[in-house]
């Protein structure tokens, strides 16, 4: 494969693009029994960062979500779906694994380049499709509107989340202010557009550390409150099956929660130790088996708890009057508004890519000043400085006016969990459960004895993953279009 064939993003140098969406390559022909990168981290750090990756607002949300499956079906259905996200997860990496031991170029050449999820797309559909098809391009086209959906679909639902939480410490002290849900999204409005024109990753790690200690603190006090501050519901007054046509919207919330297999590639980059990633007693699987606990306890307690009124956000059950709760309520949305910006970082910068791909314009400026992304002092001292602030200033009005639009979609549906099933059904089924399967079958047909099996296997995987998408968007936009008419 020649360098004209590899993908645009790995043909410059915008190696910080995404880098908790990428991974290096890296040669897997030849594995040694215990791979070591000299500067890597560690399986403890690499473990903290699979468990981050997939703990936010997803996990708040699992009392509903077995409201919506109820007890019993919730119960085994959950595991379920988490050994398949696991098992897609690791046929994303075997993925990638296969594409950089197959590119035809000097290894030590690619090493500064980078694939990420939509790379691994189109380099396969490359190698396997005709010299000059165009289904690798719009392959990868589609995987980034997934990944680029999924991404805002979570900073609305964050935009939501923040200012629910805190209005409800607000009403319990001042309710004669009476301020509303979206006058508090608008005071959120302005802070996010600040804290979003932060480009550097490396300024963003410290806040991202912050938001890791308080979310801890704060699913301790939650989950000690949910055993120690009062009854369960009996079980007898809990649905064990809810109905069949709030199984879409279970579905839908619970693969919303797993929602790091897009961090798989770096997470697995960054191990010094990488042959302990993957195999059946590895980080990986360690994390995510931890991350399902936590699911689990979340939502069956939860549901145990507060029965027929479990919210949106476990938060939100918590009562008001108490200050330990207050404080877990600003707590999880301070927590939450850093790791907006982390969020929106992935989409923000695949958007871009496309706007300097399209702009012969964008493409002279960005030549001009030197940068792809943002342009620091340093880099701008022998460069033209007059490109550089017009192509900064366009770049910060993009950034700003994508929040404004993630802003307009929260405010005009002020819904958790209707946003939670929306994004769910449509990119977290998508990227979690249709495409590595759809992947694996590109990569692996008649590679080995058990085609049959795999083919079986791969497409159950497909079929439950376009259920979910099918049926959960259909019902999440009913749901949407319910309350747009009722308000």
């Amino acid at each position: 494969m020649s360098d004209r064939e590899l993908p645009e993003s790995l043909n410059n140098s915008q190696t910080d693009l995404i880098w908790y969406n990428s991974i290096r390559i890296e040669s897997f022909s030849s594995p040694k029994p215990r791979q070591e990168k000299k500067q890597g981290t560690s399986n403890t750090g690499t473990l903290m960062h699979i468990i981050k990756a997939n703990i936010g607002t997803g996990v708040l949300a699992m009392p509903l979500a077995f409201k919506n499956g109820g007890l019993a079906l919730s119960s085994i259905s959950l595991w379920i779906m988490a050994f398949i996200c696991i098992h897609c997860m690791h046929m994303l990496l075997d993925c990638a694994k296969y594409v950089t031991a197959n590119m035809k170029e000097d290894i030590e050449e690619m090493l500064n380049k980078t694939v990420g999820y939509d790379d691994v797309v189109e380099l396969l559909l490359k190698e396997k499709c005709k010299k000059d098809s165009k289904w690798p391009a719009r392959f990868r086209f589609i995987t980034s509107l997934f990944l680029v959906i999924g991404q805002l679909g979570f900073c609305c639902v964050y935009l939501v989340f923040i200012p629910t939480n805190i209005k409800q410490v607000l009403d319990f002290y001042y309710p004669s202010i009476g301020l509303s849900l979206e006058v508090l999204m608008c005071i959120t409005l302005l802070p996010l557009i600040l804290f979003c024109l932060i480009k550097d990753l490396k300024f963003l790690a410290p806040f991202s550390a912050i938001a890791n200690l308080l979310m801890i603190g704060s699913l301790a006090v939650i989950i000690y409150g949910l055993f120690f501050d009062g009854p369960f519901k009996p079980i007898e007054r809990l649905d064990l099956i809810a109905p069949y046509n709030n199984w879409p919207v279970y579905f839908s919330s619970a693969i919303y929660a797993f929602e790091g297999i897009s961090l798989v590639l770096p997470v697995y980059h960054e191990m010094k130790y990488k042959s302990d990633f993957s195999p059946w007693n590895g980080v990986l699987n360690t994390g995510m088996s931890l991350v399902s606990i936590m699911y689990f306890s979340i939502g069956f307690f939860g549901y145990l708890k507060y029965g027929s009124d479990s919210a949106p956000s476990i938060t939100l059950n918590l009562q008001t009057s108490n200050i330990f709760y207050q404080t877990v309520k600003i707590l999880f949305a301070i927590a939450i508004f850093i790791t907006y910006n982390l969020q929106f970082f992935v989409a923000a910068d695949i958007i871009w890519i496309y706007v300097l791909r399209s702009s012969k314009y964008m493409q002279s400026l960005n030549t001009n000043s030197g940068s792809s992304i943002n342009l620091s002092e340093s880099q701008a001292s022998d460069l033209n400085r007059s490109a550089s602030k017009i192509y900064n200033l366009i770049n910060n009005v993009f950034r700003s006016s994508l929040v404004i639009l993630t802003f307009l979609l929260a405010i005009k549906v002020p819904r958790i969990d209707l946003f939670i099933s929306l994004v769910g059904a449509i990119a977290s089924s998508t990227l979690a459960l249709i495409l590595p399967p759809v992947l694996d079958l590109v990569a692996f047909w008649k590679s080995t004895n058990k085609t049959f099996s795999r083919l079986l296997k791969n497409l159950s995987i497909i079929i439950f993953g376009v259920y979910i998408f099918i049926a959960g968007t259909i019902v999440s936009l009913t749901d949407i279009f319910d309350y747009l008419k009722n308000n």
